[in-house]
């Protein structure tokens, strides 16, 4: 079990209660562990991307997505990206799709087979194919013998 920072919290308005059952000169405190404040899911996202994403995950439902979860906080092995987006459908506990941007590049990558997409110039364009791929999975090879979502 790892030990997280604690802080003595006392019960009351700013004030420790005096139990009268530890006699006259006791505090009555509990030990908490202090949780550590989270950062704002999709932060690394611009405004505007954080509205579509919204507006986009809204219309999603309608084609069985349910979730989508702001994955760069994770432990990857490396740092490999600036925004990790991972999209689910009903009833997955595993991600379906995720969509990873860095350095202005979105790509979309399935997560059952493996398939990448080509590099996308907007969150809106990496969205937009998750959408269309959400019915129907079509995977092809390219030239460069790389898989990828056609």
């Amino acid at each position: 079990m790892r030990h997280a920072d604690r802080r003595i919290v006392a019960r009351g308005a700013g004030r420790p209660d005096r139990s009268r059952s530890r006699g006259a000169g006791s505090t009555n405190v509990r030990i908490q562990p202090a949780l550590p404040v989270p950062a704002p899911e999709f932060a690394a996202l611009q405004p505007d991307e954080r509205a579509y994403l919204q507006d986009w995950q809204t219309r999603a439902g309608e084609i069985g997505i349910d979730a989508v979860q702001d994955l760069r906080r994770r432990p990857w092995p490396c740092p490999i990206a600036d925004t990790i987006l991972g999209i689910y459908r009903h009833g997955d506990e595993l991600a379906s799709w995720l969509v990873v941007g860095h350095a202005g590049q979105w790509v979309v990558s399935c997560c059952n087979d493996g398939a990448v997409s080509r590099s996308l110039e907007s969150l809106a364009d990496a969205l937009t194919l998750v959408y269309q791929l959400a019915g129907v999975h079509q995977t092809g090879i390219t030239q460069s013998g790389t898989r990828s979502i056609e």
